[in-house]
């Protein structure tokens, strides 16, 4: 019998979902690029939270997001993720209230 594991590979195969979050990557990586170390003004950080809004949805479009215990550990997409948050919320500090709905992505926690 095949376990959970390698029933959800069958069902939603790896090879399907993870080009989707590589290209999503390579959006971060460009976005974080972009960004001065100095920070970035508004026209720019709206810009890349666009981007990284548009990136995102297009990864999302192959991703079942299946529970994180029928991927490997090391799942990449769950890692991109992670990157493209941070990059959302570096480029948020420089976007003035109103500009975009912010409810969507939560708030980091802060770490004690």
């Amino acid at each position: 019998m095949t376990g959970p594991r390698e029933l959800s590979e069958l069902l939603w195969p790896s090879a399907d979902v993870l080009p989707a979050h590589a290209a999503l990557g390579e959006i971060i990586e460009d976005v974080r690029r972009a960004a001065p170390a100095h920070g970035v003004g508004t026209r720019e950080a709206v810009v890349g939270q666009l981007l990284l809004a548009d990136a995102l949805e297009q990864a999302m479009r192959s991703d079942p997001f299946l529970p994180p215990e029928l991927r490997p550990g090391d799942w990449p997409a769950s890692r991109t993720r992670d990157r493209w948050r941070e990059t959302w919320w570096s480029l948020a500090q420089g976007v003035p209230d109103g500009y975009l709905h912010r409810g969507w992505v939560p708030a980091p926690t802060p770490t004690p």
